[in-house]
């Protein structure tokens, strides 16, 4: 169920995807976010060239803010250091396991906004 009409969810006076917020808060109503729900969240941002630096930012919010197990944790981690090192340019092949350590290839368009950025885990 979507949240509100526009694209983006102002938090804190920072944008967020709100389609990936809406993701996150649907598939943790257990409590938690597994190893395949980071892995639905990772593949919904990836709905254009690649990642964006607004879709990068929000997995990191959903990452310090919602409860993830640990392998849901490694792999955003995984994809989020991936996406920092690559090169803009069109996204490379999805690896044939996403399970993988790595999420080589899934991502484009380097950020320096996102990097360094910390967020609170909330209460």
């Amino acid at each position: 169920k979507k949240s509100g009409a526009s694209k983006y969810q102002q938090i804190d006076g920072k944008e967020y995807e709100r389609s990936l917020l809406d993701l996150a808060h649907h598939l943790s109503k257990d409590g938690k976010l597994e190893l395949n729900d980071a892995e639905k969240i990772w593949s919904a941002a990836l709905d254009g060239l690649g990642v964006t630096e607004t879709e990068a930012f929000t997995i990191r919010y959903i990452q310090a803010k919602f409860t993830l197990t640990a392998g849901a944790q490694k792999f955003i981690r995984a994809a989020l250091e991936d996406w920092e090192a690559s090169a803009s340019g069109p996204p490379t092949e999805k690896p044939a396991s996403p399970h993988a350590a790595s999420a080589g290839g899934w991502a484009v368009n380097r950020s320096m906004e996102t990097r360094g950025t910390k967020f609170k885990k909330a209460d």
